[in-house]
């Protein structure tokens, strides 16, 4: 549910021609979220990343193929960019000047920061309005969609256009509104509505499936958790009117090639029957007045 996308470009030179001038900047981008800029100064090329939501962080790693290639300034190849960052990572010179070279690069983005880290003493309030209950339709490690990355998602069988409510406190990321359109098909994805929340300790909630248009919180804004944020749906890859919730934070998927993916947490909410962690498909829960 939280897209990434891997990106690959190529460029090479020929020592046949003598004059170097400097180049225009030029971008690679993905999906309107970030971008690699390559700009050329003599011999050298620059990168720079571009994160281009204001308010969410974004977390890319970066493969290099090189020939007769060298990187200046930098050893990692996993970065960082808080929302609205634009920041220069490294740059490539040849190694001997009077041979020909070539690179290509892809890279692999999602949302969240690396550096988060989880609060496991957190409780989680449920979302949706205090003295309501409502059943879970799919749990933990559901056999319809939640595994893998999303293993420990949750969908509560709201009707549509049920008041949702912010399950933590903090900042309103992104949203995403303007659709009408769902299915049980994948095709309809890209179609879900979403708020996406920015937990203090770097986490990110991200609520899916809303209505179109429901959204009463704005990018950037501080919410506290019980606020009313958006109202319940069916738009997206839905099979019925639910909401998907979960929490995310940015992991590295080896150590020996490091890659970068965006695993779903396990939190405890809040109920009348106490804290529950990943309550059974088929539970209705009640939330505390």
């Amino acid at each position: 549910m939280r897209t990434n996308l891997m990106m690959m470009i190529a460029v090479g030179f020929s020592p046949t021609v003598i004059c170097y001038k400097e180049a225009r900047a030029e971008l690679t981008c993905s999906n309107q979220v970030m971008c690699i800029s390559t700009r050329r100064e003599g011999t050298t090329t620059h990168f720079t990343a571009i994160n281009k939501m204001p308010h969410l962080p974004v977390t890319f790693s970066i493969r290099l193929d090189l020939k007769n290639l060298k990187i200046v300034d930098q050893s990692k190849m996993i970065f960082a960019l808080q929302g609205g960052e634009r920041k220069q990572i490294f740059s490539l010179k040849p190694s001997h000047r009077s041979r020909s070279w070539r690179y290509s690069f892809e890279y692999n983005w999602v949302y969240g920061d690396l550096n988060a880290v989880h609060d496991a003493d957190q409780i989680y309030q449920l979302p949706f309005a205090s003295g309501k209950s409502f059943r879970i339709s799919q749990s933990c490690n559901g056999d319809f969609s939640h595994h893998g990355n999303e293993k420990f998602a949750l969908d509560f069988k709201l009707p549509e256009n049920t008041p949702v409510h912010a399950a933590r406190s903090g900042k309103v990321a992104a949203i995403k509104q303007d659709s009408n359109r769902g299915g049980s098909s994948s095709r309809f994805k890209a179609d879900a509505n979403y708020v996406f929340i920015q937990h203090d300790d770097g986490t990110t909630g991200f609520y899916f499936h809303l209505a179109q248009n429901s959204a009463v919180v704005e990018p950037g804004a501080r919410i506290e958790a019980g606020a009313m944020i958006a109202r319940s749906g069916n738009t997206g890859f839905s099979s019925g009117p639910h909401l998907h919730f979960e929490v995310a934070r940015v992991a590295l998927t080896s150590t020996s090639d490091p890659g970068i993916n965006a695993l779903s947490i396990p939190v405890q909410f809040d109920t009348t029957s106490g804290p529950v962690i990943c309550p059974a498909t088929g539970t209705r829960v009640r939330k505390i007045n």
